[in-house]
């Protein structure tokens, strides 16, 4: 025995494979509020606050327990409408968060590599990165900063190489400072 078709405009009847415009509108309106979502303006603001404190938006999701990929496209405007539980937890992220992933602006890293190539070479530096290649080269120069762990890198050698006496401390604290 056969259950009874639904009305037209409603989510059930779409359900029951009805794709008119009347049922594909209840549909939307069901998923609408079943989601309990909300516009997506503040959590894309909030995204942008964070990009600008300096944290990648790998952090943002790490940090919200977001995916990259959601994170990302939420970012990018893709989405019109969130729902209140991603939104929650990206606007949780603190503005002062820090992560590994935060960013160190160009002018840092270039005076602290600047102190480093006089006792070392690029090459060398390179080689204490572990590079793959024998040359350094920072993505500093087309995105303005590097990040975190490419600055903390840079910041033990050069503490290693002013323990060791070959490069002046004051001179490798004042660039780690500033």
């Amino acid at each position: 025995m056969s259950r009874p078709v639904p009305a037209h405009g409603t989510y059930a009847r779409y359900q029951r494979d009805c794709r008119c415009g009347l049922c594909a509108e209840a549909r939307r309106e069901y998923a609408r509020s079943y989601r309990h979502s909300a516009p997506a303006g503040e959590t894309r603001r909030h995204i942008a606050r964070l990009q600008e404190a300096g944290l990648e938006l790998k952090a943002i999701a790490r940090l919200s327990g977001i995916s990259e990929r959601q994170v990302n496209s939420i970012a990018h405007g893709k989405h019109r409408r969130v729902w209140e539980t991603t939104e929650g937890a990206i606007c949780g992220v603190p503005l002062d968060a820090l992560s590994a992933n935060y960013r160190v602006p160009r002018e840092a890293s270039d005076r602290m590599l600047d102190l480093i190539v006089r006792v070392m070479t690029r090459g060398d530096v390179a080689a204490a990165f572990k590079y793959r290649r024998p040359w350094l080269s920072f993505t500093a120069k087309r995105a303005g900063h590097v990040n975190s762990l490419t600055w903390l890198r840079l910041c033990f050698i050069a503490r290693s190489l002013a323990a060791r006496g070959l490069l002046p401390a004051d001179e490798v604290e004042k660039a780690i400072g500033s």
